[in-house]
This record gives structure tokens, sequence and C-alpha cells, in this order.
């Protein structure tokens, strides 16, 4: 069974706000309407002024075995953070948009150790992939010029060039 679950863009950004259960007209607070998206098989559909949908939410929180695999192939068999060799055993798939904001797909996945896990979700890294490389670009006080730092699994040096 799937709970739709209604609010505006800016109380799905924001998390201030109310979300709508359509089915039997009652409100829950927006942040408890993110978390259970997060948490459980509730889709939320964000409605714009119009209230036509703009995003419909996914079901699943949780990276499947396939997808795993399939991201552990494109990392080469590690952390895909910034200057981490931590080995595959050592890491989680992680959402590149957090779940609730975006799909459980291998394009908005990637396998991290636990440290990178949080410079991306509580430390203001920003994170992009441009073909087979992750690029980390740090917070303003870690790094002022915001200079980029690939990411991934770092190739042994070839000493014998």
């Amino acid at each position: 069974m799937t709970l739709v679950v209604t609010m505006t863009e800016e109380a799905l950004k924001t998390g201030l706000g109310v979300a709508t259960l359509p089915g039997c007209m009652d409100t829950i607070s927006a942040s408890t309407a993110r978390m259970l998206a997060a948490e459980a098989e509730i889709v939320p559909v964000v409605l714009g002024s119009k209230s036509q949908p703009l995003d419909l939410g996914t079901s699943r929180r949780f990276f499947s075995e396939a997808q795993r695999r399939a991201m552990t192939v494109r990392s080469g068999g590690g952390c895909e953070g910034p200057c981490c060799n931590a080995p595959l055993a050592w890491c989680d798939a992680a959402h590149l948009r957090p779940a609730g904001y975006g799909p459980t797909s291998v394009d908005n996945g990637l396998l991290l150790y636990w440290r990178c896990h949080l410079l991306l979700d509580k430390h203001g890294w920003q994170v992009r992939r441009e073909d087979d490389r992750w690029w980390w670009t740090p917070p303003p006080w870690v790094d002022p010029a915001g200079r980029e730092r690939p990411g991934g699994r770092i190739p042994p040096l070839d000493l014998t060039a």
C-alpha cells in the first residue's frame, strides 16, 4: 500500500510548513513528511502554485544489491570520496541528493566510506560527476578558492615509466 503526501516545493526544501494526507484530509509537519518519505514507502508529491505536480519522490530509500554491484564496477572497488582509498568492504551506497530529494538510482548513488559520507551529508562539500570521475568541492571555510578535488580510488603510481 502506498500513501500519497502533498506539500509545496518550499515546504519540501525547507522542512517548514505542512504536508497534506489527501486520503484522510489531515496534515502533518513538512519535516515529518520528509523524514517519513526517507524511511518508509511514502511518495511525496511536490505541488506548484496551481497545484500541478512538480516532483514525485521515490518509495525506495536503500540501494539494491544490483545497484551496489554496478557502482562497485564504476568505482573500481572502493570509496568514491575525495582522496580516499578505503576498500569496498568499508563503503556504503550513498545518495548524491539525499533520499526523499532524489531517486535511489545508480546515477544518484556513490560508494562512500563513513568519513566521506559525512563530508557530503553534514560538512557542506558538493560533488558532481563528469564522465567516470567524481569531483568534490569543499565549502568556503575549508578552501575559500573552492578548488575541486578528484574523488574515487587513487590509482597506484607507475614507477616503471
